[in-house]
């Protein structure tokens, strides 16, 4: 939107800036409308389904220890524990939150997401939140590296294969801009065998 702040920008410019931007925000809320649908769908553990969405906020700007303050000295910043979150959660009645610390050394990827998400189904299967009638698996996540690799379809076809799951419906947001962001688009495939 700079193009608004320039007070030299033709104003049709801006206009159709301001279009594009509409236009994509109610895409957008489309496709949040839809997920939200899908997740409010399952959210009783009666269901024959289950919605499973994860993410890990890809910078690292959570550090420890907080000053009381909420600034940081300049003597203090160089003992500051930077780290990340990973999230994965079973969303609905008797669902699960699972989260994990990820120190900024560690390295992350579709191995590292995935071992989270099995983690998470098998924590749901033992608290009893993934019973025998429960035959798909929503997963809702972004677009990033970490989703988007062989290893993922992979796994998806698998937990098929191996009749955890009937299917698999998994949709996920552009990477760089989290489940919240204006640019976000839907993009979905099913898993069978």
């Amino acid at each position: 939107m700079l193009a608004a702040q320039n007070i030299a920008t033709d104003p049709a410019a801006v206009k159709e800036a301001y279009a594009r931007i509409l236009e994509h925000q109610g895409e957008w809320t489309g496709d949040r409308a839809a997920a939200l649908a899908l997740r409010r769908s399952v959210f009783l553990p009666e269901r024959d389904g289950v919605y499973e969405c994860d993410d890990k906020c890809g910078s690292f700007w959570i550090a420890l220890p907080v000053d009381p303050t909420g600034r940081d000295s300049k003597l203090a910043v160089g003992f500051l524990y930077r780290f990340a979150i990973q999230a994965n959660v079973i969303c609905g009645a008797q669902g699960l939150i699972r989260f994990a610390v990820v120190p900024k050394f560690v390295s992350t990827g579709s191995n590292f997401g995935l071992t989270n998400l099995i983690m998470t189904l098998y924590r749901a299967k033992r608290k009893g939140r993934l019973p025998a009638h429960v035959k798909t698996l929503y997963r809702h996540t972004d677009g990033g590296s970490d989703n988007v690799s062989i290893a993922t379809h992979i796994l998806h076809w698998l937990l098929v294969y191996l009749g955890i799951f009937d299917e698999i419906i998994w949709f996920r947001f552009e990477a760089g801009c989290g489940t919240s962001c204006a640019r976000a688009s839907a993009r979905a495939y099913v898993a069978h065998v």
